[in-house]
């Protein structure tokens, strides 16, 4: 009977201990994974919660993804969304990101035409493009066959902007596609399409909201 009884406990020990186990090394792959989405999300400079959004997104095998394409952001405030690209293209090629500021509009749904500034007034969308964003077109970023390249989109939303949503429209471009599936969109004279350095589209159209309160 004590033997029996002694067999049991070693038979539920050793089960523990294999289930134990099982933990620690489901426990290790997690922390693993976190520590290289932590890695990454240095490396871009932009926040951990965005990384592991493009990280999903790009793993289910989207060439374009944002960690998010709203925000609400308070004047003299800044807000950063993730943009990742995969190059499903059959040779290493060029990217750039284009972007486009297509509507300012009030809680009302009206177009916000001007902003002014004492007896100053400025076009709202040509002086948000230039006083929220570093770059309306960015640095060319050369993306190898089968990789992903994760960018921060940084947008300081300066001071005298008026409140309202603010609605982007998010390109990418690349240098060298014809044939594969990208197509042709620089038109002169259109500053919405690709520029003529880069001008076949990537993927789809993408919009991006920022909302002022």
């Amino acid at each position: 009977m004590m033997k029996k009884k002694a067999m049991e406990l070693s038979i539920n020990f050793i089960v523990m201990l294999i289930f134990s186990i099982v933990l620690l090394g489901f426990g290790l792959i997690f922390a693993s994974r976190l520590l290289k989405v932590s890695d990454s999300a240095v490396e871009t400079g932009m926040p951990k919660v965005d990384d592991i959004a493009l990280e999903s997104c790009l793993n289910e095998g989207n060439y374009v993804c944002l960690s998010k394409n709203k925000a609400e952001v308070r004047v003299d405030n800044n807000v950063v969304f993730g943009l990742g690209i995969y190059n499903d293209l059959p040779t290493t090629d060029e990217f750039i990101y284009h972007l486009y500021l297509a509507k300012a509009i009030d809680s009302e749904g009206t177009s916000i035409g001007e902003i002014c500034f004492g007896s100053s007034c400025y076009n709202t969308l040509a002086w948000t493009q230039e006083n929220w964003v570093a770059h309306l077109d960015s640095p060319p970023y050369n993306v190898e066959v089968k990789a992903n390249k994760k960018i921060p989109l940084l947008f300081q939303v300066t001071k005298g902007s008026k409140p309202g949503t603010y609605i982007w429209n998010l390109k990418i471009c690349t240098l060298n596609a014809p044939g594969t599936g990208a197509v042709e969109d620089f038109q002169a004279g259109k500053p919405e399409t690709c520029p003529s350095t880069h001008k076949y589209m990537y993927g789809s159209l993408h919009k991006i909201y920022i909302s002022v309160p």
